[in-house]
């Protein structure tokens, strides 16, 4: 069975329906032998055909190319995200409406996904709501409204709103960035659009977004993801690179690593392999790590280690952070997150940071946030091939209960 989870359709709007919506909504010039135009005002925006308004021909379209069912979704001129929300949440109705009707010919092969007014978050998940109980079974929305990208709060609002309805989403790049060079040749489709479908998973990853949605959200991006795949290596770069550069810095405050193991910083392989443990310990509820980053670049990591369930439900935290960006607060404040993710959302009861008492820069995190210390362990950990005495601080979730809102607004406010 072929299936197809990307095909757009464009209804019969006239123009005067679409004057109604927005001086700039599209409508469609019909020329009477099957062909026609998208218009905008007066101004040709695209020749199409029959198949893009019309289901029997789409379906007569499907059979010769062997397509058994395709998801039909709004053309991207259709978004409306710049005009009035109220004009647009009804234009998003009207035009779901029609998509139903589209498919209705044949249900079976036929599968329609809503758009919505994005640029009004309540406004949005009302239409998804309306739109599934009319027969639609996912949702296609830009991936950026103006400067807001998928990691703004409110998309975020948006996409869990999804999640709860069982609405996959499909996500579309739109509105292509570029200045007058991408102005030509088609450039804005052929560069800009992958280009911008790799800026919005991304920023979805970057911003730690995924680890704030559901799991039960379906999101799927289209031609295919873009660049994203293709600049995949350019990702894995940064964590190397930051590594490498710092080597002599990081290195006598870890653990040795075993003979024989390859350098994640310097084999593919075993960078490959150190993600994979990373995925599965997080699966498993035994470790989280995150990345800290600084003007969109990669300054160290932040774990939650050795999380025990049990009568402890406690864990550890570890940290590093590149010598260009250290006595800066970074890590202090990414701590601080950190601890709110594991009280608030792991549910967990303590926390400890073991620290070697000569690692000056370390003890100095621990001590801005003012966490308690415990006393010393002693060769509590090999680091760098020898048995290290470690000064072991924690916190419980009775003082974070009781400090929480001085250490987010000491650190987090802004």
């Amino acid at each position: 069975m072929k299936i197809d989870v990307h095909a757009h359709v464009f209804p019969r709007i006239t123009r005067e329906e679409a004057i109604a919506a927005n001086e700039r909504a599209p409508w469609l010039a019909e020329h009477g032998d099957g062909t026609g135009h998208i218009m905008q005002s007066d101004a040709r925006f695209r020749p199409v055909e029959a198949r893009l308004w019309d289901a029997h021909a789409r379906l007569r379209w499907m059979d010769d190319a062997g397509i058994d069912i395709q998801f039909v979704c709004a053309t991207p001129i259709m978004f409306g995200y710049a005009w009035d929300v109220a004009r647009t949440a009804a234009w998003c109705g009207r035009m779901n409406d029609r998509m139903v009707e589209f498919c209705s010919v044949d249900s079976l092969r036929l599968k329609p996904l809503a758009q919505v007014p994005l640029q009004d978050v309540d406004a949005a998940c009302r239409e998804v709501t309306r739109a599934r109980a009319s027969g639609h079974i996912g949702v296609q929305i830009g991936n950026h409204v103006g400067a807001a990208g998928l990691d703004d709060p409110g998309i975020l609002d948006f996409l869990r709103h999804c999640a709860s309805e069982s609405m996959p989403v499909l996500v579309h790049p739109w509105d292509m960035m570029g200045d007058e060079r991408m102005r030509r040749w088609m450039l804005p489709w052929l560069v800009a659009m992958p280009a911008e479908t790799q800026l919005s998973i991304l920023s979805l990853v970057l911003s730690g977004a995924f680890e704030r949605l559901p799991t039960s959200l379906t999101l799927v991006f289209a031609h295919g993801g873009g660049s994203f795949v293709w600049l995949l290596g350019r990702v894995d770069n940064a964590w190397r690179d930051v590594r490498l550069r710092n080597e002599d810095w990081l290195l006598p405050w870890e653990p040795l690593r075993p003979a024989g193991m390859a350098d994640p910083a310097r084999d593919r392989t075993a960078f490959d392999a150190r993600c994979a443990a990373r995925d599965r310990e997080r699966a498993a509820d035994h470790a989280y790590p995150f990345g800290v980053f600084v003007d969109g670049q990669l300054a160290g990591e932040v774990n939650i280690n050795n999380v025990t369930r049990g009568a402890l439900q406690g864990a550890t935290i570890g940290y590093w952070i590149d010598r260009e960006r250290a006595g800066q607060a970074y890590i202090a404040e990414a701590v601080v997150v950190l601890m709110r993710f594991a009280f608030e959302q792991l549910q967990l009861h303590r926390l400890e940071i073991c620290i070697v008492p000569r690692n000056a820069n370390s003890r100095r995190v621990v001590e801005k946030l003012d966490v308690r210390c415990e006393g010393l362990a002693e060769r509590y950990l090999e680091i760098n091939g020898v048995w290290e005495d470690h000064l072991r601080f924690a916190i419980t979730l009775e003082e974070w209960q009781a400090r929480a809102d001085d250490l987010t607004a000491s650190w987090l406010a802004n």
